[in-house]
């Protein structure tokens, strides 16, 4: 494997072959040591391995990437904590285009889908000091090699293997994809947050088109995504009126 040089993301990169969570993982790590910005804890298996809504990341041992990574954004403020998903799901759909897999687009608020396919999903977890973001713990799955899912998934689920016909070294994706997360990162801290959301509003699945999504109470709507606000809320147009969500107030239907 050719490692893929970055300035400071991924010079520490702890390998473990099995962890309950990366992101527990790493904030252990946190709390018993002074840690680099840009360490990343990664793991063959995870067996708690979680997602957005509590729900569980199917990764058979080894097949697919489970990673976490520490950042220190501290020129954020709490209100823009949202700016973080922005780039790590901008930095997997650059991953994914360069790779020639079409038909990608970021599912709000931190999935990747292929078409009606989930490809990977992104846990973050803020510690807030005062008004900025101290320090981000950035968990990714991003399935790779897996091609037999459980049948429960098979119908929403992709990875590389599937959708580009041959297995991956899991690691140089590793690589590839950090080296998108300090690009971003970079723009990010540099000010660049109107293109970010610029783009990350043009890659959003179902923006600009007429979608039915599924609210709390188990009713259906029928809206059409215009945007995000500036926190990072869904803005849904029903019927020419503005209507806001945030994480778990709304769910796609396919």
């Amino acid at each position: 494997m050719e490692r893929i040089e970055t300035l400071f993301l991924a010079k520490d990169v702890r390998f473990y072959d099995e962890l309950e969570s990366t992101n527990d993982k790493l904030k252990s790590l946190l709390s018993a040591e002074t840690c680099p910005e840009g360490l990343i804890v990664k793991a063959d298996y995870q067996s708690a391995g979680r997602g957005q809504r509590d729900s569980q990341w199917h990764s058979p041992k080894s097949e697919n990437l489970l990673m976490s990574l520490l950042l220190y954004p501290k020129f954020l403020s709490a209100e823009k904590q949202f700016d973080l998903n922005k780039i790590i799901a901008l930095s997997i759909f650059t991953l994914l285009d360069d790779l020639g897999i079409d038909q990608v687009k970021i599912k709000w608020p931190n999935d990747v889908y292929v078409e009606k396919k989930k490809i990977s999903g992104i846990l973050i977890e803020n510690g807030l000091k005062g008004t900025k973001v101290a320090d981000s713990i950035i968990g990714i799955g991003l399935n790779v090699n897996t091609i037999n899912f459980p049948d429960s998934l098979k119908k929403q689920t992709c990875s590389l293997a599937t959708e580009l016909g041959r297995n991956f070294d899991v690691n140089e994706v590793l690589f590839r994809l950090v080296k998108n997360i300090e690009q971003y990162y970079l723009l990010l801290r540099a000010g660049k947050s109107k293109g970010i959301h610029q783009q990350f509003e043009s890659r959003m699945l179902g923006f600009q088109e007429d979608r039915k999504f599924i609210l709390p109470d188990g009713s259906h709507m029928i809206g059409r995504i215009t945007g995000l606000d500036s926190s990072g809320r869904l803005i849904v147009d029903v019927d020419g009126s503005e209507h806001f969500f945030r994480n778990k107030e709304i769910q796609f239907t396919f």
